[in-house]
């Protein structure tokens, strides 16, 4: 009678931290912001290192900015969920909007 209580001890132990991990596993899943990313290039496909990459929109409080890397690579990390108007800048070149859901 004592092994048939171990055992059932054993199985009820295991169901339960198996539904503890995956319910703490799914809470850590969801998200409610977002990346957005991307490199800059010329109309050559050239790299632009050191551009300013502006993003704004309604979900945000202030306007977000980043600076591109040598390889012209920027994030733009943490940001809540909406519609933005990306914007991209460097002395010399001119600046165009566009929109990103």
């Amino acid at each position: 009678m004592k092994t048939m209580r171990k055992i059932n001890y054993f199985i009820s132990s295991c169901v339960l931290f198996t539904l503890i991990g995956f319910s703490s596993s799914a809470a850590v899943a969801q998200t409610t912001t977002s990346n957005i990313e991307g490199t800059v290039t010329d109309a050559n496909g050239a790299v632009i290192a050191g551009a300013t990459v502006k993003a704004s929109g309604t979900t945000l409080a202030a306007e977000r900015t980043a600076t591109t890397n040598a390889e012209g690579f920027y994030r733009l990390a943490a940001l809540p969920a909406g519609t933005y108007t990306v914007s991209i800048s460097q002395a010399g070149l001119p600046s165009a909007p566009r929109i990103s859901n």
